[in-house]
């Protein structure tokens, strides 16, 4: 080793004397490099010498500290020996000899049993007038100890958290956060002791003590927020114990932890809008009226606290209840909207409300402000433009004290308010408009990434009037940066071009332009996602698009991007145009509300959609596409096959000319090129061509498909061809909306991706609600498996939906019992999960007796009972139920019957003789939600517009008073169980106004299409109009009737 290894005190190998320039060129070696695990434990050998020499054991120690760290492993053999010799070197005096000891100590304790052999040592050293040794002693002890030897020690540790020496308390804090893992029964008791170094005067003590007091009470919500209300009051002098609290508050102001005393009247406001929208929902239930308040049945009253604001329920229920009383009129169908609104008038009076009450810890937040310490301010900025549904008025402090960090002189605070900013621009870009002056200077910044986060804030915040001015700006700023900052830059162009669709030609031809400059593969797979998306999402856009793919396919190295723009030329190329189709409803009922202009046109655009875009002239994209054919890769040359077919099934004009150039891939050299091209001239040249025979849309249910093969494989007569018509098709796959690289995906796979504009505010909103209907759709694939098992249940047909079960016994009663729906064409089957959690009981011949009295439609056919129920394991019993064709709903009465027979607790074993016995269970409810499954459209208006308008059904719904709509529209989503479709179920933040388009299907394959349309007027009350459409009147009708019944 010391033929290769570098001293490690030693600097690294360099010229003496040379200019940097010199020793750039020249190699530098880690001092490290070459050592050998043997040679260092050799070396070892000098811990046992009586005469020490402090700097060579520091080196040793050093070397296998390093070897550790790399992942070396010692054997226990070694690392006691190790061990036992570094415990010789506490007779050493040497202060930084010591503290090397405690590091190899630490990192190299063999074993539980080898510890109390240096304890004592280190206990010395934990009452020794050094602070180094007591501190470090300390450290070394909490990281080695069991939790039986801590007890023995906690005395000493109680003591050190008050020690009047800094270093020795901090040591003992931040050694308690990691014991408090697994020994927090100890820390809890140290409480009185963390509470009084909490009020140190000390920084770090105090930083420490409250990092330890949150994580004490972590589990316990009310104890967290009890401890952030009494910090906050008291006087928190360390700048790092405050930006600690800073984070806590905003950590229990997002969960919604706040105690009484802390919530004030933002607590009472959500009692009082509770109780007004309960109050609305039972006056109209009293007054037998066809009002529906939906919200008000459903997740209102979770926002109430038992025993907190009775009175003050009462007296707003008398007030709604006078309101509704003396304000409910009939809209033009006859359906009551409450308080006498309309959906017109919602949209018109959308002015924002009086701004109420502050929120928790907001006057607490705003005070840190003005702290003398620039982190505690960003922190405290920070957690204000993070808060949930915060306002404009509330943002204006934050912004403020972030634009003066815009033009400090230190790097890292320009960096982290121009951060802040453009997290805060993607849904208040108003609010961060008076900071784009400062912004601009910062393009020039020497920092790159503050440049490329100063361009993209602006591109977000700017008007439309200073879009040519920042593209030239940023026309020079692209050289200069490299392809993780250009990526950022694109993706912010694209937003820009979605906001501003006037100004797609200019930005369209910077994208162009960019893309004929160099450049990686990542960089230009996100110019070309923009272009994609840009298309998709601005009609005029499409035309030049597709020309500046073409040409970027003519010189383009990646066979990946080439291959997705083929796929998307032979996608959108040959799209012939259609004539646009009106809907006359809609229309009459937009020129009727020609009051409010604005807010007229905005809802006409979202109830008429939009028509498909076309290419005006498809011959002209064969060029590009057969040169692809010449020129480029044999992986290139096959998507460009598929793509010139596909304009010769859809564009009969071109059909001859298609076949034409068809027939010279034939003598292609690789193989995938000429079968591509002999199958697509087979489907061209047969009797069913068209857009079907080069792509057709096969959906089939791949475990039923599975299933028919192996029946036919298992059967004597394969003489025949297996008939693919006979396989059940599947209901195409729930797919979340993805704003950025949805279409890219969408383009390999040659279908429709989901548009994703207007997702970019509220994505977390989008995502859950979204990945609500995914976990719908998927609960029938996870039974699917247990119906199949069942030999009983084949008769019944393919399994349509499995709902999500749901419990039909109290918490930590006798038996767990959950109800699992499975509907299929003709039948509805009932799963219940039984669980025993009995252990002196085991349950035999264990059924759910059904009383059907309030579901008179349904007819009992079989029931599948459970053998045998032993304790917490899960079983499931069956109950087979006859329905009538269409939706059908009731209410089932349970009741669970067994035989009981007692556990022998000498043998275990059940006895042989029983009793019966029963249990009574919750009712299950059946609605008409449990027959919709979400369905998942890549094209909502396409599939809209391909419906009969005569199966449209329209109607008003008043929801009554409301704090924001996003809930809403979970709401109602909930009860309809539906798909949402193209980022709709995304609310704008302070929006009054929204529209959502969700899909759905009923059994039989029956689509069902609704556009939810809700407005807020300015005294919170809610309306919502439904238009759906079907593919027959009666699932247009079904969708009313769960709103309905809801």
């Amino acid at each position: 080793m010391a033929a290769t290894a570098q001293d490690s005190l030693a600097p690294l190998r360099s010229g003496e004397g040379k200019k940097d320039e010199d020793r750039e060129e020249e190699t530098e070696y880690s001092p490290f490099y070459g050592i050998e695990k043997g040679a260092v434990l050799q070396e070892a050998r000098i811990f046992h010498d009586p005469n020490l020499d402090p700097r060579r054991c520091s080196q040793v120690i050093t070397k296998l500290l390093y070897l550790l760290h790399q992942g070396e492993t010692f054997t226990k053999k070694e690392a006691s020996d190790v061990f036992f010799a570094a415990t010789k070197l506490f007779q050493a005096k040497d202060p930084h000899l010591r503290r090397m000891v405690y590091l190899c100590i630490k990192d190299i304790c063999p074993g539980s049993d080898e510890v109390i052999i240096v304890t004592s040592s280190l206990m010395k050293d934990m009452n020794s007038r050094v602070e180094l040794y007591r501190s470090n002693a300390v450290r070394v002890l909490c990281q080695i100890v069991d939790g039986q030897l801590l007890a023995q020690i906690e005395r000493y540790l109680k003591q050190a958290v008050v020690d009047k020496s800094p270093v020795v308390a901090a040591s003992v804090l931040v050694s308690a956060v990691h014991l408090i893992k697994h020994n927090g029964e100890i820390i809890k008791r140290w409480v009185n002791e963390v509470t009084e170094a909490a009020q140190s005067r000390q920084p770090m003590v105090q930083f420490h003590a409250v990092a330890l007091l949150h994580a004490l009470r972590a589990s316990d919500r009310l104890a967290v927020s009890k401890l952030v209300t009494q910090l906050t009051r008291a006087q928190v002098k360390s700048p790092l114990a405050q930006c600690l609290l800073v984070r806590y508050v905003s950590q229990v102001r997002r969960r919604g932890w706040w105690p009484a005393g802390a919530t004030g009247a933002a607590a009472a406001a959500a009692v009082t809008a509770a109780a007004a929208a309960v109050t609305a929902a039972a006056a109209a239930a009293v007054k037998g009226s066809s009002e529906v308040p939906v919200g008000a049945l459903r997740e209102q009253g979770k926002g109430c606290v038992a025993g907190r604001g009775v009175q003050q329920q009462q007296q707003q229920q008398q007030a709604a209840q006078q309101k509704t009383n003396s304000s409910s009129s009939r809209s033009g169908n006859g359906r009551r909207i409450s308080s006498g609104l309309t959906l017109k008038h919602v949209i018109a009076d959308s002015q924002p409300g009086p701004g109420g009450e502050s929120r928790p810890f907001y006057d607490y937040l705003e005070g840190c402000l003005r702290h003398k310490s620039e982190s505690v301010i960003f922190e405290a900025a920070r957690a204000i433009c993070n808060l949930r549904d915060v306002t404009a008025r509330e943002l204006t402090p934050a912004i403020t004290v972030l634009q003066l960090f815009l033009s400090s002189s230190k790097p890292v605070l320009r960096f982290a308010a121009v951060r802040t900013l453009n997290k805060v621009a993607m849904s208040h870009p108003m609010a961060v408009t008076n900071c784009n002056i400062d912004m601009e200077s910062l393009i020039s910044d020497q920092n790159r990434s503050i440049a490329t986060l100063a361009i993209t804030t602006l591109l977000k915040t700017g008007s439309e009037g200073r879009v040519d001015k920042l593209l030239k700006q940023i026309g020079g700023f692209m050289s200069d940066i490299g392809d993780d900052f250009k990526v950022v830059v694109v993706g912010a162009i694209r937003s820009l071009a979605l906001k501003f669709p006037a100004k797609q030609r200019a930005l369209m031809g910077f994208l162009a332009s960019v893309l004929r400059e160099e450049g990686g593969f990542e960089y230009k797979k996100a110019i070309v996602q923009a272009i994609l998306e840009l298309i998709q999402e601005i009609p005029d856009a499409r035309e030049a698009g597709l020309g500046h793919l073409c040409e970027f396919i003519e010189d383009c190295e990646f066979t990946f991007l080439s291959v997705q723009v083929l796929a998307l030329l032979g996608r959108e190329g040959p799209t012939t145009k259609e004539p646009a189709r009106h809907n006359k409803k809609t229309a009459a009922a937009a020129a009727a509300a020609a009051a409010p202009a604005a807010a007229a046109a905005a809802v006409c655009v979202l109830l008429l959609g939009r028509n498909r875009p076309t290419t005006k002239e498809p011959a002209r994209y064969i060029r590009y596409i057969y040169n692809r054919i010449i020129l480029e890769n044999a992986t290139v040359r096959a998507a460009a096959v598929s793509a010139l077919a596909s304009f010769g099934a859809r564009v009969p004009e071109l059909t001859a000319r298609v076949v034409v150039l068809l027939k010279r891939a034939l003598y292609d050299n690789d193989d995938e090129v000429r079968d591509r091209a002999t199958l697509h001239l087979t489907q061209l040249g047969g009797a069913a061509g068209g857009p079907e025979a080069i792509c057709p849309s096969l959906q089939l249910n791949l475990a039923a498909m599975e299933g028919a093969l192996a029946a036919y494989l298992a059967s004597d007569d394969t003489q025949q061809p297996f008939d693919v018509s006979a396989v059940p098709k599947a209901a195409p796959e729930a797919k979340l909306p993805k704003p950025q690289g949805g279409l890219m995906a969408a383009a390999a796979a040659g279908g429709t991706a989901p548009a994703a504009g207007g997702a970019a505010a509220g994505g977390a909103a989008a995502a859950g609600s979204a990945g609500g209907a995914g976990a719908a759709a998927g609960y029938s694939s996870q039974y699917e498996a247990i119906i199949k098992a069942r030999p009983e249940f084949a008769s019944l047909g393919p399994l349509f939906k499995s709902c999500a079960p749901v419990r039909l016994t109290e918490e930590d009663t006798e038996y767990a019992i959950h109800a699992v729906k499975h509907v299929f064409a003709e039948h509805l089957v009932l799963q219940f999960d039984c669980t025993n959690t009995i252990a002196e009981q085991c349950l035999e011949d264990v059924s759910v007796m059904l009383d059907l009295a309030e579901a008179p439609e349904f007819e009992a056919e079989t029931v599948l009972p459970l053998a045998s129920m032993p304790l917490n394991e899960v079983g499931q019993c069956f109950s087979v139920l006859r329905r009538p064709a269409g939706i059908s709903a009731g209410k089932m009465g349970c009741v669970l019957k067994f035989t009981v027979k007692e556990i022998d607790p000498s043998t275990g074993e059940a006895e042989e003789e029983g009793y019966e016995d029963e249990y009574q269970l919750e009712d299950v409810e059946v609605s008409g939600s449990d027959y919709i499954r979400p369905l998942g459209l890549g094209n909502f208006r396409g599939a809209w517009e391909s419906l009969d308008p005569a199966t449209e059904r329209e109607d008003d719904y008043g929801l009554g008073p409301r704090e924001a709509l996003q809930d809403t529209v979970e709401t109602v989503m909930g009860i309809l169980g539906m798909h949402p479709c193209e980022g709709t179920e995304a609310v704008p933040p302070n929006a009054r106004s929204h529209t959502v388009l969700l899909a759905g299907q009923l059994p039989g394959d029956v689509r069902a299409l609704v556009r939810l349309s809700f407005g807020m007027g300015a005294d919170g009350q809610v309306a919502m109009k439904v238009v759906s459409r079907g593919d027959s009147e009666e699932a247009s009708e079904a969708v009313h009737a769960v709103i309905q019944e809801a």
